[in-house]
C-alpha cells in the first residue's frame, strides 16, 4: 500500500525513503522508456522489405508459369487446328475439277455457214483433214513394227482411196471449178494430167448440160498392198447420182477400180476407171 501510495501520491519524499525504493523503480525503468519505438522501427521496416522482395519473387515466377503453361498449350491447338483446315482446301481443289473448270470456261467458236453445199463440202474436208491426221499418227507409231505398219498403210490407203473415189465422181456445174480443184487435189501422175488437160473441156460440158452428180460409198477394199513401195489397188461399189437442172434425177451403181500411190500428202489415184464386169 506504501507503494502504490508513493507512485500515485506527491513525488516530494525523503531520499531516505527513496532508497529503499530503488530496487522497484529499477526493475521498473524497463517499461518507461519508449522501447516499443525501438523495437517497432524493425517491425516498421520489415513491412518495407516484404513487399520489395514479394514482386521480385512473383515476377520472376510468373514467367515461367506462362511459358510452362503456352508450351503445353501450343502443341495442343495446333495439331487440332491444322488438319481440319488443309484436307478441306485440298479436296475443294482437285486437279480434276481444277480442269473441269478451265474447260467450262473455254469458249468454242461457232461458224455459221448458210449454204448447204458449202456445209457439206467443209464437212468433207475437215472429215478429210481429221482422217489423214489420224492415220499419219498411227504410221508413225506402228513403224518400227513391220506387221503393224503394213496394216497401218492398208488402213490408210483405203480410207483415203475412198475419200478420192468420192471426189472424182462429184461435180456440180454450179461449182465446176471448186470441184475439178479436189479431183486434182485427190489424183497423181498420170491421172492429175488429164484432169488438167481436160479442165476447161469438163466445166464447158457440166456447166451445158446444167447437172450435178453425187456418188456414195457402198463396198469398197484394197486388194494389192505393197507398203514399202507406196503402191495399192482398191476396188469399190459407188451409188452415183446424176441430177439435171430439171426432171428426175437418176442413180445407178459403178464399180469402180484404181491405182493408189502414196505422196507426201498421203494416198491419191493414180489412175480410176471401170472394174472388170467379172473381178
Amino acid at each position: 500500500m506504501a507503494d502504490i501510495k508513493l507512485a500515485a501520491g506527491a513525488p516530494e519524499q525523503s531520499s531516505e525513503t527513496a532508497e529503499p525504493n530503488e530496487p522497484t523503480g529499477q526493475a521498473e525503468e524497463p517499461e518507461l522508456p519508449e522501447e516499443p519505438e525501438a523495437t517497432e522501427k524493425p517491425d516498421d521496416e520489415k513491412p518495407d522489405e516484404e513487399p520489395d522482395e514479394t514482386p521480385v519473387k512473383k515476377t520472376s515466377k510468373a514467367p515461367a508459369k506462362k511459358s510452362a503453361k503456352a508450351s503445353t498449350k501450343e502443341p495442343a491447338e495446333k495439331p487440332a487446328k491444322k488438319p481440319a483446315g488443309k484436307p478441306a482446301k485440298e479436296s475443294a481443289k482437285t486437279p480434276a475439277e481444277a480442269q473441269e473448270e478451265r474447260a467450262v470456261r473455254i469458249r468454242i467458236p461457232v461458224i455459221v455457214i448458210t449454204d448447204p453445199l458449202k456445209a457439206a463440202l467443209t464437212l468433207l474436208a475437215l472429215v478429210a483433214v481429221v482422217t489423214a491426221g489420224w492415220f499419219v499418227y498411227d504410221w508413225n507409231a506402228a513403224k518400227d513394227d513391220p506387221a503393224r505398219a503394213v496394216a497401218a498403210a492398208r488402213d490408210q490407203a483405203l480410207a483415203q482411196g475412198r475419200q478420192a473415189m468420192v471426189n472424182l465422181n462429184t461435180l456440180d456445174y454450179r461449182a465446176a471449178e471448186r470441184d475439178l480443184k479436189v479431183w486434182q487435189d485427190s489424183s497423181t501422175g498420170e491421172l492429175y494430167n488429164q484432169i488438167a488437160a481436160g479442165r476447161e473441156g469438163l466445166i464447158a460440158d457440166v456447166t451445158r448440160n446444167k447437172t450435178a452428180t453425187s456418188a456414195k460409198i457402198l463396198e469398197a477394199a484394197i486388194t494389192e498392198l505393197d507398203a514399202a513401195a507406196g503402191k495399192a489397188t482398191i476396188i469399190a461399189a459407188l451409188r452415183v447420182t446424176v441430177t439435171p437442172s430439171t426432171g428426175a434425177a437418176t442413180t445407178r451403181i459403178s464399180r469402180q477400180t484404181g491405182q493408189l500411190t502414196r505422196t507426201a500428202e498421203g494416198w491419191k489415184l493414180a489412175s480410176l476407171g471401170q472394174a472388170p464386169s467379172g473381178g
